[in-house]
C-alpha cells in the first residue's frame, strides 16, 4: 500500500475508543466486521505485518506498525483473521 491508500483506510473506518483500558492503556480499535471494505482492511493488515517494529509493552514485546501520529497492532492467534486493529498515539509508552 502507498501512503494515500493507508490514509484512505484510516479515514474511511470507524475508530472506537477502548473504554475498558482508558486509564491504563488508552487506545482505539477498528473492527473487521464494521469495515466498509473488507479487502482494504485485509490489505492494511498485510501491509502492517510487512512493516512491523518490535516494542516493549510492560513485561513483553509487541509488533507495531507506525504511521503518522499512531502505532497500530493486531492481537490474533497465528493463522487467524485479525478481527480488530488497535491504535494508540505513538508517543505513548507503557511499562
Amino acid at each position: 500500500m502507498i501512503d494515500t491508500e493507508i490514509e484512505q483506510f484510516i479515514n474511511n473506518n470507524e475508530w472506537i475508543f477502548a473504554k475498558t483500558y482508558a486509564k491504563t492503556t488508552p487506545h482505539e480499535y477498528c473492527l473487521f466486521n464494521r469495515s466498509i471494505d473488507k479487502e482494504e482492511y485485509n490489505r492494511f493488515v498485510w501491509h502492517m505485518k510487512q512493516n512491523l517494529v518490535k516494542e516493549r509493552f510492560f513485561n513483553t514485546h509487541f509488533n507495531y506498525f507506525y504511521f503518522g501520529k499512531y502505532k497500530y497492532w493486531t492481537m490474533e492467534k497465528v493463522g487467524e483473521q485479525p478481527i480488530l486493529i488497535n491504535r494508540a498515539l505513538r508517543e505513548v509508552t507503557y511499562g
